[in-house]
């Protein structure tokens, strides 16, 4: 394991550090670290390390891997007659946005989106901040933070780094970046997914609803990103984290991130080939199952104004929960969307009922960082876990949505948080467990 801080002039490797633990998310704009090392008040290197308020960017690697980079928030000194570590804390560089608001005062900077493309509205507003944009795969913009990795050392030696480099006015950053992308098309069809719900082939179920057929959302993560949007504006004051998972769920793009702290939009690919093979009775694994029936429904309603008319017939879309079989517990959600014409429910429903599924999780604890063929354990993986001490009588996949990573010089340690694949893919979810009981 390896620690990297950077505070903007050079770069040191630190070798004496301690109890470093990680918390790598997929359904989130940012993971999370923390660490200890060995303080010298006396060493220079260390008081130039250890500057308060300055947010270094630090990096913290395994194996040759980066697990993540992101900047220093917190520091905590201690002193006793026994020699203390400093406790450091920070989150990905991509966390700055779920701390901050849409930054108005900047030139150039607005609240209207009107027809803009959510990449666009992306870059705009990710832009001022330096943080990277990844669209399904594919970088839109490059980060312009200085990171790490510009200036790597084998030891603690420091070496300085080129600070020449006249820095572009961020109002200018802001606007080539958004004359630079594409403007994208209006869309004359609002698509496969919300045609499916103006099917006529819904089936009334025993309670007498008419359940909406799930259909086929063949548009990619691209596709969506680049489509224009009639009616974005954003609320003086808003969160930009919020604003944009906002947007992203009203179409069920995945917002995420990467080691890297690059903002990443995507959707979950689930069918790949499992990673790891969980079984009962392995050394230094152990697991559970755990189910939440009270955030359970159903059955998910969603309805929708269709017009500005005050008689109009509302939109409406309703999806069956196969894991609340046998009683009746509606939810109804009203969708929060311009009144544009469009019909957006069954999205909607698929995007709730997707997360109430995330209420089924099985947490993996194991002795190692790394899946078999060597490589780090991460999200947005699939494992297959067989376990009848945990109810699962037959392999069944399950997405990595959550990753712990706890270590010190005695051991490493790691806790998996899975969830069903649909919570990410946003499938039609099917039951897991049929054909084990009778009924």
């Amino acid at each position: 394991m390896e620690l990297r801080i950077n505070d903007r002039i050079r770069t040191t490797t630190i070798k004496l550090f301690n109890k470093v633990r990680l918390n790598l998310k997929y359904d989130a704009i940012a993971s999370t670290f923390s660490f200890e090392y060995y303080f010298n008040p006396n060493n220079h290197d260390h008081k130039e390390l250890s500057c308060i308020g300055h947010y270094h960017i630090a990096e913290i690697w395994h194996n040759d891997e980066l697990l993540l980079r992101g900047y220093v928030l917190s520091i905590a000194f201690n002193s006793s007659a026994v020699a203390q570590m400093v406790s450091v804390g920070g989150y990905s560089l991509s966390g700055v946005l779920e701390d901050c608001d849409i930054p108005v005062a900047i030139d150039g900077m607005t609240l209207d989106n009107t027809s803009l493309s959510l990449t666009q509205i992306a870059s705009r507003y990710l832009q001022p901040f330096g943080v990277g944009l990844i669209v399904d795969g594919v970088q839109i913009n490059e980060a312009n933070e200085v990171t790490a990795s510009q200036t790597i050392v084998a030891s603690n030696t420091t070496t300085a780094t080129n600070q020449e480099n006249p820095v572009t006015p961020i109002s200018e950053i802001i606007n080539n970046t958004i004359s630079n992308i594409p403007v994208a098309p209006t869309p004359t069809n609002p698509g496969s997914v919300a045609a499916a719900n103006t099917s006529p082939d819904g089936v009334k179920d025993k309670y007498g609803i008419v359940i909406t057929p799930w259909g086929n959302d063949t548009d990619t993560v691209t596709e969506k990103m680049d489509t224009s949007i009639l009616t974005a504006t954003a609320q003086i004051s808003q969160n930009i984290k919020a604003y944009l998972s906002k947007l992203a769920s009203y179409q069920n793009i995945i917002l995420s991130h990467d080691q890297y702290g690059n903002v990443v939009f995507t959707k979950a690919k689930v069918n790949y080939r499992s990673s790891a093979t969980y079984k009962k009775g392995v050394p230094g694994t152990s697991m559970s199952l755990s189910f939440n029936g009270q955030a359970m429904h159903s059955h998910i309603i969603a309805t929708q104004q269709a017009d500005a008319t005050a008689n109009a017939i509302p939109f409406m879309s309703t999806l069956r929960n196969p894991y609340v079989p046998y009683v009746f517990r509606p939810k109804v959600i009203t969708v929060n969307q311009p009144i544009d014409g469009i019909d957006h429910t069954l999205e909607a429903a698929k995007n709730y009922l997707c997360n109430e599924l995330r209420n089924l999780k099985v947490i993996i604890t194991t002795d190692r960082w790394t899946f078999p063929n060597g490589k780090v354990i991460r999200p947005n993986h699939v494992v297959t876990i067989e376990n009848d001490d945990i109810y699962l009588y037959k392999p069944a996949k399950f997405f990595i949505e959550n990753v712990e990573l706890e270590g010190d010089e005695k051991q490493q340690i790691a806790k998996i948080t899975c969830a069903l694949p649909s919570c990410y893919d946003y499938s039609q979810p099917t039951y897991l467990f049929a054909g084990i009981n009778e009924h």
